[in-house]
């Protein structure tokens, strides 16, 4: 059962990971040559990715250095463990965002 796992089920995912992202890419990229998403829409998204950009390099930059001591005891190099740390932080924060924008539509279709 461990062969097929390894040998098998490892590839196929990765296989089909690389495939997802290609599709992810490539189907934006035949609607913008159709005309179908217009230039407008192609900057808000740059924006967006932008934004996510930023914020995870604040994330990764406000981070805490470990200790060797740790590293070595975790057994994973301080390039992951930043990494991780950020990617932690960014997902705490976009959520506070996303829990703060659902509170204030719902206060402000109170007030209406």
């Amino acid at each position: 059962m461990e062969f097929v796992m390894t040998e098998i089920g490892l590839p196929l995912s990765m296989f089909l990971v690389v495939v997802t992202a290609l599709l992810c890419v490539g189907f934006p990229i035949l609607h913008m040559t159709k005309g179908v998403i217009t230039v407008d829409t192609i900057k808000k998204g740059a924006i967006g990715l932008a934004a996510f950009l930023v914020l995870y390099l604040v994330m990764y930059f406000i981070g805490d250095n470990p200790t060797q001591e740790y590293l070595d005891l975790r057994k994973v190099s301080a390039s992951i463990y930043k990494n991780v740390g950020a990617a932690l932080g960014l997902m705490y924060t976009l959520t506070i965002v996303a829990f703060g924008c659902i509170i204030w539509t719902e206060v402000k279709g109170f007030i209406k």
